[in-house]
């Protein structure tokens, strides 16, 4: 075996797997090129005995551990680790988003010997294949060459990237895989919260522009995917954000689809057009759409919007007359998803949150109560490189701060992103306060307002749970949400590569 691709676990009792997808486009890539390569999700509490019976059934040279989203930054270090007690002579790689970001702290100071930045196809197919290596950060290493200057994904590569047409010869469980379409990557937004903003994309990928993949290779997966669990709901979490160039990509797509023969989840980090929500009616049997609302407060959507802090404003009187267009049709579920915690947030903004909830929640049958989470600071954010341009203080900003939170939410089975238990500096639940807030010696404010907020939407919640069931089993779906789609605690970090 040349490579085997591990997916950490998120917390060490194997709960709450969350399957990098695009480690299955990475592989196929490998795959098709004679690199003989395996997939293994670690989803389960006996990983370590999982890592040693892989290990020693396939002596593979090159170990690769996702590492996206940054919560399984300790994992995934923790993974190699048990790689190099096994055989330090073993060549561990790591990549993704996070890792891309920590390249440096990665390579020097955990037992990772290489860090592909970026795209990963092309770099770690050169890197296993012993031709000189690109994009990445190897130990020893204290600078980086910039990845524009390498190797930079274009629409043209994505023409090479496809699936192979049997998993089974690259994975070794396939209950993990869902129903996750990638149709593109990239994003041009300076959203203050999110990972995936245009600088960092410029810095860890070389490139802040939409590219979208050709549609019969989409189409191809969609069948491909379709053999495995969550087969009959597709998800699209890679929308229109700017322009008609892009949403044309969808509505070319669906037309191109067989008519109600899947169901979808589209999330939509802009406001959809009507003629987009008219091809989804018409595309799939039961739709439900995620709207990206940002938040609550329209005073506030349009503070941070003006300021390019959040994706373009829209009113709250916009998004009445899309969800009033939506209520034509009688085969959507809608989700409305907002933030808390924002830069600039006044008591105002906080109050507004149970109205707007309410009267969008009581006019749209169709509608699930509006979701909303408290923003946390994560690696390679605008919030996390420029606090003080949003009045912000952090908590958590070094390598070392988000290695020490995430070891003690794996070891002890947390959710990173809404604790139950905290405390002080590094461990605060969410990394940042207001800066008015640390001045008054408030630092739990947000977090402690929130989970007040988030009582009256479980309490408003259960009241439409029978009609969304009945909903549901129409369509042939037993299971309410997105499976192994939208990871809901994470809202906000919407990581499109």
């Amino acid at each position: 075996m040349d490579l085997i691709i591990f997916n950490p676990p998120r917390y060490s009792n194997g709960k709450f797997h969350k399957f990098n997808n695009a480690v299955l486009w990475l592989a196929s890539y490998l795959h098709r090129r004679g690199v003989k390569v395996r997939i293994v999700p670690l989803n389960h509490a006996h990983y370590a005995e999982t890592v040693e019976a892989e290990l020693a059934a396939h002596r593979p040279k090159y170990v690769a551990i996702s590492c996206k989203w940054w919560d399984t930054l300790y994992s995934a270090t923790h993974i190699a680790k048990l790689v190099k007690q096994f055989d330090p002579g073993i060549v561990t790689i790591s990549g993704g988003y996070t890792a891309s970001f920590f390249a440096l702290d990665l390579v020097n100071q955990t037992d990772f010997d290489v860090v592909i930045r970026g795209d990963g196809e092309e770099p770690l197919y050169r890197l296993v294949t012993g031709q000189s290596p690109v994009n990445v950060a190897m130990k020893g290493d204290t600078t980086l060459i910039p990845v524009i200057k390498q190797y930079v994904q274009s629409e043209e590569h994505l023409r090479e990237l496809v699936l192979i047409d049997d998993l089974e010869e690259i994975i070794s469980d396939t209950s993990v895989l869902n129903s996750y379409i990638w149709t593109g990557k990239g994003c041009a937004e300076t959203c203050v919260y999110c990972a995936a903003n245009a600088l960092n994309n410029i810095q860890t990928f070389g490139r802040a522009k939409n590219i979208y993949r050709p549609i019969d290779k989409v189409l191809r997966e969609v069948e491909i995917l379709s053999r495995y669990p969550g087969s009959t709901r597709i998800t699209f979490d890679f929308d229109p954000i700017r322009g008609l160039k892009q949403e044309r990509f969808y509505l070319d797509l669906f037309a191109a689809l067989p008519p109600k023969k899947y169901n979808c989840y589209f999330f939509s980090w802009s406001l959809p057009s009507t003629e987009l929500i008219d091809s989804l009616a018409r595309t799939f049997k039961l739709v439900e759409l995620g709207i990206d609302v940002q938040v609550a407060s329209e005073r506030l959507r349009k503070v941070l919007g003006d300021r390019r802090y959040l994706k373009p404003f829209y009113s709250d009187e916009a998004l009445d007359a899309t969800l009033q267009h939506c209520h034509q049709y009688d085969n959507f579920i809608i989700d409305l998803s907002t933030l808390m915690g924002l830069p600039f947030e006044t008591d105002e903004d906080v109050l507004a949150i149970k109205p707007f909830s309410d009267y969008f929640y009581d006019k749209y049958p169709a509608l699930r109560y509006p979701y909303v989470s408290p923003m946390n600071v994560e690696p390679g954010s605008l919030l996390l490189q420029h606090p003080d341009r949003y009045e912000m203080v952090l908590f958590r900003r070094t390598f070392a701060d988000f290695w020490q939170y995430t070891q003690r939410s794996f070891q002890e089975n947390m959710n990173c992103y809404q604790p139950e238990q905290y405390g002080d500096g590094i461990f605060h639940p969410l990394g940042c306060a207001s800066q008015a807030d640390y001045a008054r010696g408030d630092y739990f404010r947000t977090y402690e307002t929130w989970k007040e907020v988030q009582k009256n939407i479980d309490f408003r919640s259960r009241q439409r749970v029978n009609s969304r069931m009945a909903k549901y089993m129409k369509h042939g779906l037993r299971t309410l949400g997105v499976t192994g789609g939208i990871d809901r605690s994470a809202v906000g970090g919407g990581e499109h590569e």
